[in-house]
């Protein structure tokens, strides 16, 4: 689990189900959301339990990594 203090000014972000890479400005004072710039100024707030990764640090596994190592289990691929 993502704890808000954990994202400060200028971390790197990446979310479930999008492949942009967000840069953090602030948080919203509820620790729900986080304001972000995708590196070409356009800001938006998203949700902190969607972040997948903070910097190079993964947070979750995204859903389709999830599917794929599963199946794999299945098919006795891996272990």
């Amino acid at each position: 689990m993502i704890k808000p203090e954990d994202i400060g000014k200028g971390n790197r972000l990446k979310f479930a189900d999008d492949s942009t890479t967000y840069y953090s400005i602030r948080k919203h004072p509820s620790n729900k959301t986080v304001l972000v710039d995708d590196g070409k100024g356009n800001e938006t707030w998203k949700a902190i339990s969607k972040i997948i990764q903070i910097d190079n640090n993964k947070i979750k596994e995204d859903l389709s990594e999830q599917i794929v190592l599963r199946m794999q289990k299945l098919a006795g691929i891996k272990k």
